[in-house]
């Protein structure tokens, strides 16, 4: 059937990797980074850290941070996440789930013999040490179910891990995630790795941060990634980036309030090929 055509394009809007519909994992999360060029492995901030850079785990104050999102295809989901403050570094939970109905199934041309609908969750945990000097360290366990209800149901297990470094100005980090530990799918993991450069600068009410990151799926080609952001007064955030390398988008946009312990950040992302715009609203409180 026409089944794993669709799932590639719908379930994954990565179709320029590989062709398997475990890339699920990696649908990038948080509104921050999404709208900074999906920044986030060397400038984390928020409790998706955990996602982009277990090492950043470590990094921060005890913090809670939910998303809904629009992805491609009408695929609608949710992020959720928390961060826990230790004195040895920190503690982090996430949840990820999206899915989408009403896909139709043919084995022929002509009228479809039935609809089918996906539905993907992802659980995740772990822990960031602080191993001083401004470096940090951490890894993720996290576990997944993609259900095509009628068809089949798969099971994922991986683990992430990463380093990290943070001074006054600056701050680097590196991630492999996506390691493989068990699956029933029979295909090959998504298994990518991350490393990037950040810079921060104040001027009077303004603050700046710029960064630069490269992503590479093992087997697949390389992604570069910008993004800035301009703070006002701790208050107003605008942010951008750009990505190269996907064939289906470039440019992104966003921007966030904070006041007090409460932050909204909103990210845009437009999707060429008829693939629609994401959009991504999420809602962090410093705990």
């Amino acid at each position: 059937m026409i089944i794993a055509a669709v799932l590639l394009l719908c379930t994954t809007g990565f179709g320029e990797y590989n062709s398997h519909s475990v890339l699920f994992l990696t649908v990038p999360n948080g509104a921050r980074q999404t709208a900074m060029g999906e920044t986030g492995v060397s400038c984390v901030g928020g409790g998706s850290s955990a996602w982009w850079n277990p090492a950043f785990i470590a990094a921060g104050e005890s913090e809670i941070e939910f998303n809904v999102f629009r992805w491609i295809a009408d695929f609608r989901g949710s992020f959720g996440a928390a961060r826990f403050k230790t004195g040895w570094g920190g503690l982090a939970v996430y949840y990820f789930n999206q899915g989408a109905g009403d896909f139709e199934a043919r084995d022929r041309p002509g009228p479809s013999q039935e609809t089918f609908s996906v539905h993907q969750t992802m659980f995740a945990g772990g822990t960031g040490f602080n191993l001083g000097k401004g470096i940090k360290t951490g890894l993720v366990y996290k576990t997944a179910v993609e259900n095509i209800y009628g068809y089949r149901q798969d099971d994922y297990h991986a683990l992430d891990l990463g380093v990290g470094w943070r001074a006054d100005a600056w701050s680097a980090g590196a991630a492999l995630a996506n390691v493989e530990l068990i699956s029933n799918a029979g295909e090959p993991f998504p298994t990518t790795i991350r490393a990037g450069l950040s810079h921060f600068r104040r001027f009077s009410q303004f603050a700046l941060v710029a960064s630069g990151e490269g992503s590479t799926v093992l087997d697949g080609d390389t992604y570069l990634h910008f993004g800035v952001e301009v703070g006002w007064n701790e208050l107003l955030f605008l942010r951008g980036g750009y990505m190269t390398g996907h064939d289906s988008r470039g440019l992104s946009f966003g921007t966030g309030v904070e006041l007090r312990r409460y932050r909204v950040d909103v990210s845009i992302v437009p999707f060429e090929n008829e693939l629609g715009t994401v959009w991504r609203i999420g809602l962090g409180i410093v705990i």
